[in-house]
């Protein structure tokens, strides 16, 4: 059994060739140690234990079952179980169908996805942040913040139900273009075409990428390369011009003056002549220096994070309209997928274009004094500034049903119904999850403070609002009982002793960009060393030994038991002799035999 962390290095290795082809990478898919490394990336997430439709998840799963997945897929026998299909909210109110995928077939997932990201990783271009390793949306907006200086219009993309509409042949023919093992495309092609239950009626996919499958991200990032490399030769093919733009002549002719009086006011110093130079300068600080109706200078940049893309364009409207209609073409003729005409907006950088949930326009340029010696300049000229929507705030407080609105218009803060049951330490630590979650993700917007004043206020009255509905109270009357020093909070018993949880009391101030991890993350040349180690639980499951009875069998079956939260077994007021072992281990698992699994099930361990 090969060291799956030598193979995917190896697989790394051979990527950076574009033209090389894969073969035989089925035969991964026959070694063992890549399942265990699988399960110890999936056990940690917050959703092993969801059941597919088939009622199956990680609690349970044995070394055994990965013998039998084995020898099915050796077989070409393995089949994956259809999705169980649920709906999750979106932003605009519609909702969004998610497949629920069971463990075994998660697992086979899984193992695809390391092959497929250790052979793609390496090409992928830094244009494209979605669902990649040490990437992310921050990283999308700093890209922008670094190389969309001085773009004058946006083309905002959106493309209409990309993961629905991928499709499935084209995706398999891209492929073919890197893989030539044959046994391997037709295992996810099965995956592709596994369908889904829904309210007990099985559908069949004809196109997309299951939303919720593991591997589902990386195919569409392998799709969407396409585009990735069609916008890399069309920013080729657009810009022109030198690297330094023309002049503008109104500046030269400025300058030139400003040379001219001040020649003269060295001559002969009088007050009239440095009225007139510090007018010129004046007029000189407020004018552009580089030619803005240079025709003969043209720049194109772009980046995508999943299915969205933000194009900046120096050049006229002109320019960027005849971008989107290529754009479109592209997607239209060569991978099937159309632009949502809604969605995809032509914007000058005076307005604000939106892109992941920020309003991105150009910055005011600041006018400072350098010195005495050298007089005011122009700073951030060309920059763009990054803004956190001024509706957001309302909206979400809306969504969350923490404010009502008034007949006039206003609105005001109100109890929480749906979280009326939770005790004062559970309110205050959701909503300083929640206001830190969304600080988090806009701390680089420039009005951060006056729209997290807005969220902050809200939830604060909003959540004292609860507790004094708990209590038939008042807000005033439950805020001064909870008082600790300047603020209010809760005070709770620990094993070290009493602890104290303040409602969310952090400065909010905005942080720059260089200030940030999102830079430092970025890993342009791939990771090698991410594939090293192995997990505790995967040493745990190799060992072949049961955790409660301490029986050892090298061939023997052992099973994952597994729970969501330990502090739900804490909670019980009368623990087993398993609960224990698991809160004295401080983990979600145990490895145990068959027989003791059927103990824990039984309740008779």
């Amino acid at each position: 059994m090969r060291n799956s962390e030598v193979v995917l290095n190896n697989l790394v290795t051979q990527a950076t060739d574009e033209n090389y082809r894969f073969d035989r990478l089925i035969r991964n898919l026959y070694n063992e140690d890549f399942y265990l490394r699988a399960i110890g990336k999936l056990y940690a997430n917050s959703g092993a234990g969801t059941k597919g439709s088939d009622g199956t998840s990680i609690s349970g799963f044995s070394n055994k079952d990965i013998e039998k997945i084995i020898d099915q897929i050796r077989n070409e026998t393995y089949e994956p179980t259809p999705l169980r299909r649920v709906y999750i909210p979106k932003k605009n109110g519609k909702k969004r169908p998610l497949g629920m995928p069971n463990f075994k077939d998660k697992l086979v997932q899984e193992v695809i996805r390391l092959i497929l990201e250790a052979i793609y990783e390496p090409i992928f271009l830094n244009t494209s942040h979605g669902f990649r390793p040490n990437r992310s949306c921050h990283t999308a907006i700093n890209d922008i913040d670094v190389t969309f200086t001085g773009i004058k219009w946006f083309v905002e993309g959106d493309i209409k139900g990309c993961f629905d509409n991928i499709n499935q042949h084209i995706l398999i023919k891209l492929l073919q273009k890197r893989i030539k093992d044959e046994k391997f495309l037709r295992l996810i092609n099965k995956f592709l075409k596994c369908g889904y239950i829904e309210d007990w009626v099985y559908h069949k996919t004809y196109s997309g990428t299951p939303q919720g499958g593991i591997m589902s991200p990386i195919l569409a990032n392998i799709y969407l390369h396409e585009l990735d490399k069609y916008m890399a030769n069309l920013q080729n093919g657009f810009e022109k011009g030198s690297p330094n733009r023309k002049t503008n002549p109104a500046y030269s002719r400025t300058s030139a003056k400003l040379h001219r009086r001040r020649v003269k006011y060295k001559k002969n110093p009088n007050e009239e002549t440095l009225k007139e130079i510090k007018a010129l300068e004046k007029e000189m600080l407020q004018m552009p220096y580089y030619d803005p109706e240079d025709e003969s200078y043209k720049r194109l940049r772009y980046v995508r994070y999943a299915d969205d893309f933000l194009i900046g364009i120096i050049g006229s409207k002109e320019d960027a309209e005849r971008i989107k209609r290529k754009v479109g073409e592209f997607l239209k003729n060569e991978l099937d997928l159309e632009l949502s005409e809604e969605k995809t907006l032509v914007t000058h950088v005076s307005d604000r274009a939106k892109f992941l949930g920020f309003e991105i326009t150009k910055r005011v340029p600041k006018i400072e004094r350098v010195s005495y010696s050298h007089g005011s300049m122009r700073k951030a000229n060309g920059n763009l500034e990054f803004y956190m929507p001024h509706d957001y705030a309302v909206k979400w407080l809306k969504d969350a049903r923490a404010i009502t609105f008034k007949k006039d218009g206003t609105w005001k803060p109100v109890a929480r119904y749906s979280l009326t049951n939770l005790s004062d330490l559970e309110l205050i630590s959701i909503a300083n999850s929640e206001i830190r979650g969304i600080y988090n993700y806009f701390k680089i917007a420039k009005n951060i403070h006056r729209q997290m004043s807005t969220i902050i206020y809200a939830i604060e009255y909003s959540t004292l609002g609860t507790m004094a509905r708990k209590r038939k109270s008042s807000v005033g009357k439950i805020k001064e009982s909870l008082r600790i020093g300047k603020y209010w909070g809760t005070v709770y018993d620990t094993k070290k002793g009493k602890k104290t949880m303040l409602f969310f009391n952090s400065p909010i101030t905005r942080e720059k960009f260089s200030s940030t991890k999102t830079d430092e993350s970025v890993d342009e040349v791939f990771n090698l060393m991410k594939h090293r180690g192995r997990t505790e639980l995967e040493r745990r499951l190799s060992a072949c030994e049961c955790e409660i009875c301490g029986s050892f069998d090298i061939d023997g079956e052992f099973h994952i038991h597994h729970t969501n939260k330990l502090k739900n077994l804490k909670k019980k007021t009368k623990l087993s002799y398993w609960m224990k072992e698991m809160i004295a281990r401080n983990r979600k698992t145990l490895i145990v035999c068959t027989d003791c699994h059927w103990k824990i099930h039984t309740g008779s361990l």
